[in-house]
């Protein structure tokens, strides 16, 4: 944002006045909310080469949003490359059709990382991965220490949509 702001303005401490409008910006405090500790996480692995590894969860959006009510989110752990696919339930049909699609895309991964959900752990998804010659790895519900990447996601995204609703002056309850 420094860089940005540098080619258009000359600002003496820019780095300053940066900080001060963040800091004093209401809406950036509503959203964050308070202070956080960051507590020491396990090991885990970690990929070394893009699409090796493709993290995937669904997240509710509610009743608010239309006929879609989840977001399926897929994530390329090194590349931290990101696709959402807008769906109306949590099914199997709804992530074989994306894994295909990121298939189609960018290769298929080399581990498909997700939680033990049964749109995940389906007979479908499990023939899809042998045929595809994938490797699933399960990893248990709500662990963001082990599903890290895509479970930090979902607060980004609920944190645009809120600052969207904000914005907009829209009803951020429902």
């Amino acid at each position: 944002m420094t860089a940005q702001l540098e080619k258009h303005f000359a600002i003496k401490i820019l780095g300053a006045v940066i900080s001060r409008f963040v800091n004093e910006c209401l809406l950036c405090k509503h959203i964050k909310g308070g202070k956080r500790i960051q507590r020491t996480w396990s090991e885990t692995e970690t990929a070394t080469k893009r699409n090796e590894v493709l993290h995937m969860d669904y997240l509710t959006m509610g009743e608010a949003y239309g006929t879609a009510k989840y977001v399926l989110l897929l994530k390329d752990e090194l590349m931290h490359y990101c696709e959402l696919v807008a769906c109306d339930a949590t099914t199997s049909d709804v992530t074989m059709v994306a894994v295909l699609d990121w298939h189609k895309r960018f290769g298929l991964p080399a581990k498909w990382s997700t939680d033990n959900d049964s749109h995940f752990h389906s007979a479908v998804i499990t023939v899809l991965a042998t045929r595809l010659r994938g490797l699933q790895s399960f990893v248990p519900v709500y662990t963001p220490w082990i599903n890290g990447t895509v479970e930090r996601f979902h607060r980004d995204i609920l944190q645009v949509v809120r600052t969207l609703l904000l914005e907009l002056r829209l009803d951020t309850r429902r």
